[in-house]
Parts: C-alpha cells; structure tokens; sequence
C-alpha cells in the first residue's frame, strides 16, 4: 500500500507544493531558493525545470497589488549554462499585465546564482546570465528592476 502511495506522490516529494502567499498582504521582501543543480542540461531532465517553476508559481500566488518591495532568487546551479534553458519569458509574464499596477512597490528583483565549483565559477564571464536572460525579460529589463550576482559558496541549506 505505501509503494503505490509513493509511486503516486514521487512528483510532489522530490519538488515541494507552492506556497500559497495570497493571505499575505503586507509581505515586502520575499527570499524563494531552489536547487536545480540536478537537472540534466539537455537531456530531458524534469526535476531542475520543475523547481525552477516552482520559484516562478509560488511567487505568481503573490497578493496582488503586492506591496513587495525587494524579491531575490537563490538558484543552486551544477554550471552557468543552464541559463538559456529556463523559461525566463514565464517570469517575466508575471510582470506583463500592468505591472505598476500588480507590483506598484517592487523597486529590486535579485536573481543570485549559486555554483559549488570554483573552476566553473572562474571561468565565468562579467555579463554573460545577463546577455542571456535579459532579453528574455523585456518587462523587468525595460523597468531596470533585475540584478545579477554570482558565487561559489555553496549553502548548507542545500544539503539538508
């Protein structure tokens, strides 16, 4: 019985439901993390794209108008590649329709990737996740609200 239970719920275990944030209208900063080191570039993986839209369908349960001042991605990636493989264009969706009026607050998006390898994080060049992301952004990059930071530091959070 628990083998077909878990058979069933494999999918919700291994990427968690999204947070409901509608009952939260005074919320003014929002910090959402997600590790898709695990997902296989190219190769039709489902786990890294899956958590990646987790980020964007937890922060689409948003109160709306929000009163979110500052939202920061923390994304826990394998390399800097996986860039061009996430739907960036669905995040920027959720800033379409009247922004202003939706997000009338938001003055900072951080978008802070994460990279546990130093020979990957060298080799990095200065600009390269914005040439890749920013023109699939066009509503946040016209508002100049996305900010890019990279590190090598790998957080315990991940691992736990």
């Amino acid at each position: 019985m628990f083998v077909h239970w878990f058979l069933q719920h494999a999918q919700l275990i291994a990427v968690p439901d999204v947070l409901d944030l509608g009952g939260l209208p005074m919320l003014s900063s929002l910090t959402l993390s997600a590790d898709i080191s695990m997902m296989s570039y190219g190769h039709g993986g489902l786990e890294g794209p899956q958590r990646f839209f987790w980020l964007l369908n937890t922060l689409g349960t948003c109160h709306q108008p929000s009163r979110i001042e500052h939202i920061k991605f923390m994304i826990l990636t394998r390399n800097f590649g996986f860039a061009d493989q996430l739907p960036w264009q669905n995040l920027d969706a959720l800033f379409s329709q009247y922004p202003g009026r939706q997000w009338p607050q938001l003055k900072r998006f951080d978008i802070q990737h994460f990279n546990k390898y130093a020979e990957d994080v060298k080799r990095y060049k200065e600009g390269r996740l914005e040439g890749i992301i920013l023109p699939m952004t066009p509503i946040l990059a016209a508002a100049d609200l996305l900010r890019f930071t990279i590190s090598g530091e790998y957080l315990r959070f991940w691992s736990m």
